[in-house]
C-alpha cells in the first residue's frame, strides 16, 4: 500500500491540541506536548491520545513523535544529554494519582519509565548549573488520602540527581526519593502560552481535530469533519482548501439514512454504505442483544429484530458493536470486542497504551444473520470499509488490513505511515477501484493506493520467528462452535495483526 498524497499536512498537525513546548537551542530541537483528538477520543477508540514530538524548528518536521499513556503536564531538555524529561499523570478518579516519569533518549529512540510505582508528575525542571546532574520535580501525592481536598494543587518538591542520567534504568526511582516539602503544584501547563509559541514559530499553524469521516465528492475532491463538526474540503487537483459545500455535510451524515425516528429502547447503530436503518437493542423479554432494523414506514416507530449481536453461545460476551459495514443489503460486517471478561493485549514497555480488547470481525447474511465468515485480532477494529471483493480494517495497532469480502482470508497488512510517521486510522473510505482514504488521529486524511493482493509477513518491529502472543477465547471452545474456519487466523497469525510485542492472557 502507498500513501500517494496527505490532507491537512501542516506544521504541528501530528500534536493535535498544544499544552506545553520546551525548546533547546544546545539540542536544536523543539518538543511540543499535545492532545489528539476531543471529547470521547479515548473511549471510542481506547487509545491514549496524549503525545509529545520533536520538532526542527529550521522547517518545522517532526523528527520523533511518542504516545504517552498518561496526559503530559511538563517537558524539559537536559542541557548537554540527548534526553527529555517527561512528566505525565492524572487522577484516577476514585483514589490514586497516577502518572510516570519518562525520560525519552531521542538519541537512539530508547524510552525509560524511571518510577517503581505509579505516580502523577506535574513539573520537571532540569538544573542547568550542575550540568544536569539534578532534576526537580514536583510530584503529587500517591492518594487523596494523604492531603485532603489539596491534593489536587499540593504536592511534593523532590530532588533527584545521579552522574549519568543515560544510564537510569526502568523503575529505578524509588517512593523514597520522591519524599520532599509540600508545595503548591498545580498543572504547570499553559494551553494559551504554548499556542502562542506555536503560532510564532509558524504563522501558518492550525489546530486540528481527530478525522472522524471522511469521503470523495463526486468530482474527486475530498471531504472529512473532524471532532467538534469542522468540516474540510480539500481539492484533488492540488490539494488546496476549498470552501465548504452543502453536499459534502449531508455526506458525511449518511451513515443511515437520514430522518428516521429511534424507536425508543433501541440504539442506532452507524453503519457505513447502509440501505436500511439499523439499530441495536433487546426485543421483548429476550435477555440478549439484537441487530435489527427500523421500519421508517409505520406511523409509530416499529422494529424488526434479524439476529443476536453474538455469533454463538459460546461468544455470547460480545454484544457491543464497533465499526459496521453493509455489503448491497446482502451482508453485515461488524466488529465486537471482549471488552470485560475477554483476553487483553498487554504490551511490553512503558509507554504504549496497554490494554487492547481482542476483536472479532464476523459476516452475516442479511437478513437471517447465517455466519459466513469470522477474523480475529489482538487489537480494536477502528473503522470498516468494503467493496465486493475487499472488506478494509483499521486497527487500534495502526495496522491496516485487507480482506477477501466472501471468504475473509487475509489479503494483506500494512502499517498505517504518514509523512514518515506511524499514524492510527479512525475513518476509512473507498474512493473507486484501489483508492482507500484514511481519515487519522492527528486530523489528516492520506490518500492511499490499495493493493488486491499484498504482504502478510511483516511489519517494522515485527519478530522473525513469528507471532509473540496468541489469542485465548474468554471461554474454551471449539472452533467450529465460533463459527471459526480451519485455517483461519486464531491462533496462527493474529500477532503480528495485533500490531505490538505483547502477550494475550486474561487480566
Amino acid at each position: 500500500m502507498t500513501v500517494r498524497r496527505v490532507f491537512g499536512a501542516g506544521p504541528f498537525t501530528e500534536i493535535g491540541r498544544p499544552v506545553t513546548v520546551a525548546d533547546s537551542e544546545q539540542h536544536g530541537l523543539v518538543a511540543v506536548a499535545g492532545r489528539q483528538g476531543w471529547r470521547d477520543w479515548e473511549r471510542r477508540t481506547r487509545l491514549s491520545p496524549h503525545v509529545v514530538g520533536l520538532y526542527d524548528p529550521r522547517d518545522l518536521t517532526c523528527r520523533l513523535l511518542l504516545r504517552s499513556r498518561f496526559p503530559v503536564h511538563a517537558v524539559d531538555f537536559h542541557p548537554r544529554l540527548p534526553v527529555l524529561a517527561i512528566g505525565t499523570g492524572r487522577y484516577d478518579g476514585g483514589f490514586f494519582y497516577k502518572g510516570q516519569l519518562l525520560l525519552w533518549h531521542f538519541g537512539s529512540g530508547r524510552v525509560v519509565s524511571a518510577l517503581a510505582d505509579t505516580r502523577e508528575i506535574r513539573s520537571v525542571r532540569w538544573r542547568r548549573w550542575r550540568e544536569g546532574r539534578v532534576l526537580d520535580l514536583a510530584v503529587a501525592p500517591a492518594d487523596e488520602e494523604e492531603l485532603g481536598r489539596e491534593s489536587h494543587t499540593v504536592g511534593y518538591d523532590a530532588m533527584l540527581e545521579r552522574d549519568d542520567w543515560l544510564a537510569v534504568r526502568d523503575g529505578e526511582i524509588s517512593w523514597r526519593e520522591l519524599d520532599g516539602p509540600c508545595r503548591e503544584s498545580d498543572d504547570p501547563r499553559d494551553e494559551t502560552r504554548a499556542r502562542e509559541h506555536l503560532e510564532a514559530l509558524s504563522a501558518g499553524w492550525r489546530e486540528h481535530g481527530a478525522v472522524w469521516s471522511v469521503e470523495a465528492l463526486a468530482d474527486g475532491a475530498v471531504v472529512a469533519s473532524s471532532e467538534g463538526g469542522a468540516v474540510t474540503v480539500w481539492s484533488s487537483v492540488d490539494g488546496s482548501r476549498r470552501p465548504d459545500r452543502p453536499e459534502s455535510r449531508s455526506l458525511l451524515g449518511s451513515f443511515t439514512p437520514d430522518g428516521r425516528e429511534r424507536p425508543e429502547g433501541w440504539t442506532a447503530l452507524p453503519v457505513r454504505r447502509a440501505l436500511s436503518s439499523y439499530v441495536t437493542g433487546v426485543p421483548g423479554d429476550d435477555t440478549v442483544r439484537w441487530v435489527a432494523v427500523a421500519d421508517p414506514d409505520r406511523d409509530e416507530p416499529a422494529v424488526r429484530p434479524l439476529f443476536p449481536v453474538a455469533p454463538s453461545e459460546e461468544a455470547a460476551d460480545l454484544t457491543e458493536i464497533g465499526a459496521a459495514v453493509e455489503l448491497d443489503g446482502r451482508a453485515l460486517i461488524y466488529a465486537t470486542s471482549w471488552s470485560r471478561t475477554g483476553p487483553e493485549l498487554d504490551v511490553d514497555g512503558p509507554v504504549a497504551d496497554a490494554r487492547h480488547s481482542a476483536t472479532l470481525v464476523t459476516r452475516r447474511r442479511l437478513p437471517d444473520g447465517e455466519v459466513g465468515w469470522q477474523f480475529v485480532v489482538g487489537a480494536q477494529v477502528l473503522a470498516l470499509e468494503a467493496d465486493a471483493a475487499i472488506v478494509y480494517l483499521s486497527l487500534s495497532s495502526g495496522l491496516l488490513v485487507a480482506l477477501d469480502a466472501t471468504t475473509g482470508d487475509a489479503l494483506w497488512t500494512h502499517p498505517l505511515v504518514v509523512a514518515g510517521l506511524p499514524s492510527t486510522g479512525l475513518a476509512l473510505a473507498l474512493a473507486g477501484t484501489g483508492r482507500l482514504l484514511v481519515g487519522t488521529a492527528e486530523g489528516r486524511v492520506a490518500d492511499c493506493a490499495a493493493p488486491a493482493r499484498g504482504d502478510l509477513t511483516a511489519y517494522p518491529g515485527a519478530p522473525a520467528e513469528g507471532p509473540v502472543f496468541r489469542l485465548v477465547p474468554p471461554k474454551p471452545a471449539p472452533q467450529r462452535l465460533l463459527g471459526l474456519r480451519a485455517g483461519s487466523m486464531l491462533g496462527r497469525a493474529t500477532g503480528f495483526l495485533g500490531g505490538g510485542t505483547g502477550r494475550l492472557g486474561h487480566r
